[in-house]
């Protein structure tokens, strides 16, 4: 089975893989929702249960502070003239329609525990390493290749 990282829209089956603890969810026409997972606004896939602080409650919020949050969290959306002339019930539908549904897609950087450093995807410990020593990935599988010559050799030197 194909594990792919993030939404699939040309396929009956979707998977997800938690860049935290690399749990996978998979099925048909699921979504984040189903999974029980989020995607954070720079790319990161994780479980609920790694978000950092509370989920908000949005059907609870104030007209006042959702006019917050649409400006803090949702710039894309939202800007100050038009959500401060949004009209009560206007609002409400914009976070039953947009918020609701954007949330779980775009995830504020400050809930993701990748983007605040209290756990690393495996891609960007990779681009960080290949950083750290200066090469790029064409010259990290020369150097494999040369030192190992096969794929099952470099597997055994590694597990030792």
């Amino acid at each position: 089975m194909k594990i792919r990282k993030g939404f699939v829209s040309n396929s009956s089956s979707s998977s997800f893989v938690c860049d935290v603890c690399n749990e996978e969810c998979s099925g048909m026409d699921i979504g984040l929702d189903d999974a029980g997972m989020y995607e954070c606004s720079n790319g990161h896939i994780f479980c609920e249960s790694h978000a950092i602080g509370e989920d908000i409650d949005f059907c609870n919020l104030s007209e006042e502070d959702k006019r917050k949050y649409c400006l803090v969290y949702m710039p894309d959306y939202c800007d100050k003239d038009s959500v401060s002339k949004m009209r009560e019930e206007e609002l409400d539908d914009f976070f039953d329609d947009e918020v609701m549904c954007e949330e779980r897609y775009s995830m504020p950087p400050d809930r993701c525990p990748c983007c605040q450093f209290e756990a690393m995807a495996k891609e960007d410990m990779i681009e960080y390493l290949l950083y750290k020593v200066g090469q790029n990935k064409d010259e990290v599988l020369a150097e494999v290749k040369e030192k190992f010559g096969d794929y099952d050799t470099m597997e055994k030197e590694l597990k030792k």
